[in-house]
């Protein structure tokens, strides 16, 4: 994500980056509470690559007690991740939209690392008829050819040999 915000700097005149760990994204027994979170890193870092802005919504502000409304895109989300993770693209396009809602981009940045992601997004943006205009930044990659990813980072290295032995990066 640091490749997006020095790539965004030279682009736009605000950069605005956004930090949050979104529950609706994970299932009931996937890692919400030990996905990796420093706060005080990933502002440095994002400091030091160009954000002005960081915006760290907290998990009740985004979801307050009574929330019932989500945005999916249908039929776009039911093959590779949202085959297995069903709940995963709802919780995305929910959270995405939220945050457009509130930061109000131009022009947002997202990783070519999560393909089909970022053609959830893109499809999202044309049927919602968003002002928006999204960027596709190219995959970072690790030395040892794994995609940089806060996941990837509390792999073990066993985990990361076997992942990416099996392309699931």
């Amino acid at each position: 994500k640091l490749s997006h915000i020095r790539t965004a700097r030279k682009q736009v005149d605000t950069v605005v980056t956004s930090v949050f760990v979104n529950k609706l994204q994970f299932g009931p027994d996937e890692d919400y509470k030990a996905y990796p979170r420093n706060i005080e890193k990933d502002e440095n870092l994002a400091k030091n690559c160009g954000t002005d802005v960081i915006f760290y919504p907290d998990s009740d502000g985004m979801y307050p007690k009574g929330f019932s409304t989500y945005v999916e895109v249908e039929n776009f989300t039911n093959n590779l991740c949202g085959k297995s993770r069903p709940h995963y693209f709802k919780g995305v396009t929910t959270v995405v939209t939220k945050l457009f809602e509130i930061i109000k981009p131009d022009i947002v940045y997202f990783g070519q690392k999560d393909a089909q992601q970022a053609s959830v997004i893109e499809k999202m943006i044309k049927d919602l008829n968003m002002d928006i205009t999204l960027k596709i930044m190219p995959t970072v990659r690790e030395e040892d050819g794994l995609a940089m990813s806060s996941r990837n980072s509390y792999l073990t290295r066993s985990e990361r040999k076997d992942r990416k032995s099996t392309r699931l990066n």
